[in-house]
């Protein structure tokens, strides 16, 4: 017997003011919502001003970088965060790590060290020593991008003796695609991805990993509980929302949404987001 079944779709909005009084703190995802990699999007900074006026604000990002590299990265963009948070997947990283060294240096084998020798440069301070050699790393740490799909088997090599070793792959920016300009590109979780496809074992650190949240969730002002995630990417953004259980806002027209039909952005996932709205403003 056929049944009808009734899915409810996101509610869209014109403008966030539509929902702002609902929320005490935003989770601003940064690449796809602030900046397309390259420039900051026409009126952002208006718009964070703004919202950074009346609302708690967290630049909530799966970027690789120390907070105060992605603060540089984004005067570079023409971003101005002014009073707001900025919590990166990269420092948390960090952090993560130095809380483990408490019970011993890890022993890591780095792919695209030249692409953010600041976060390795903290790494040697207290969490880590670096190995060439795959028979003695206990981790491979995935720093590298592809500009390309095709570039995504570049390591398979390493990836193929690390999976025989039964090293665990750490990934500090779980994104698969984010924005260049007018390009698409493959960020650390695409490799992940494909260690993980070869049979590897990985560890992200990010978003939609829920402890990720929970860290953020502490440079919250006590009380503030009715939380607003903000991002371009189903996979990371409103997949994170979802586990840690906050609503979340979907931005359809200037992250990896972009070049979706509309018709597609949802197929495939077993949760929506809350809202969505074609750019953030």
């Amino acid at each position: 017997m056929n049944q009808n079944y009734n899915i409810k779709l996101p509610q869209h909005i014109a403008n966030i003011d539509e929902i702002l009084s609902s929320y005490d703190a935003l989770f601003i995802d940064m690449c796809g919502v602030l900046h397309d990699g390259t420039q900051a999007f026409p009126g952002i900074n208006e718009t964070l001003q703004h919202l950074v006026s009346g609302t708690q604000v967290i630049l909530f990002s799966n970027s690789p970088r120390l907070i105060e590299d992605s603060r540089k990265q984004l005067a570079k963009y023409g971003v101005e965060p002014g009073e707001a948070f900025i919590c990166t997947s990269g420092q948390y990283f960090i952090d993560s790590m130095n809380e483990r060294a408490t019970r011993g240096r890890a022993k890591v084998i780095i792919l695209g060290a030249n692409k953010n020798p600041n976060l390795v440069d903290a790494l040697l301070v207290r969490a880590c020593d670096i190995f060439e050699n795959i028979t003695e790393a206990q981790y491979i740490l995935i720093l590298d991008n592809a500009d390309a799909a095709g570039g995504i088997h570049r390591h398979d090599d390493i990836f193929a003796a690390a999976v025989t070793e039964g090293i665990i792959a750490l990934c500090p920016n779980p994104d698969i695609k984010a924005v260049s300009g007018r390009d698409i590109t493959y960020p650390q979780g695409a490799f992940a991805e494909r260690y993980k496809e070869m049979g590897g074992a990985v560890e992200y650190f990010g978003k939609p990993v829920v402890n990720f949240y929970q860290h953020a969730s502490r440079l919250l002002a006590p009380g503030a509980s009715r939380i607003l995630a903000i991002g371009d990417n189903m996979d990371t953004d409103i997949c994170g929302a979802h586990n840690y259980g906050i609503d979340s806002l979907l931005v359809l027209e200037t992250g990896v949404c972009r070049s979706l039909d509309p018709k597609e952005i949802y197929k495939g996932y077993g949760f929506l987001p809350t809202y969505t709205i074609d750019r953030l403003r």
